[in-house]
């Protein structure tokens, strides 16, 4: 870990309890997202796997709390979550360095976007599912920010076609 850890402000040195509870967390497939946020002047999209249903009525993310796109999911407390193509693998792990920024030009995306039903966020055209959500509560755990959201929505849209992206950690592959 020591090795692999980088200088940049946004990277951050897992504990070895925080490692040891994310291999335990990717035991199984977890689908990969694009996640839409906008608040006033700022917006982002980026890619998300830390995410899932509970047992309970909320939907659970968590996302590193060194993000500037934290600061812009509470204070939106609404983002629509895109289904990412498997064919788009490259794309969303390119779509990575946006975690790193507070804002994004939408007009440099690789893609073509249209407006989420619900709040108009924009969204990938080629979007496999589109479920939206409202931030009911977001606490600091460990490195992470964990926000506990409620679906308001979901849409697949008409021209969703192919498998979804799912990341496997290494071991478990």
């Amino acid at each position: 870990m020591r090795r692999r850890r980088r200088t940049n402000p946004y990277n951050f040195q897992m504990t070895p309890e925080d490692v040891r509870g994310i291999h335990v967390f990717y035991i199984c497939p977890r689908p990969v997202v694009l996640v839409s946020v906008e608040h006033e002047a700022s917006g982002n999209l980026f890619p998300m796997d830390l995410i899932g249903p509970t047992d309970s009525p909320w939907f659970s993310m968590a996302l590193r709390s060194t993000s500037p796109a934290v600061r812009l999911m509470q204070q939106s407390r609404r983002m629509a979550l895109s289904g990412v193509p498997f064919a788009w693998q490259a794309i969303a792990y390119d779509l990575g360095k946006h975690h790193q920024l507070s804002n994004i030009d939408w007009d440099t995306l690789p893609f073509g976007t249209t407006r989420s039903p619900l709040f108009h966020l924009r969204v990938p055209e080629a979007a496999l599912r589109v479920c939206e959500v409202t931030v009911h509560e977001f606490r600091e755990v460990g490195s992470h920010v964990l926000f506990l959201t409620k679906v308001e929505g979901v849409t697949i849209p008409d021209i969703a076609k192919g498998p979804q992206l799912f990341h496997s950690f290494g071991p478990y592959r």
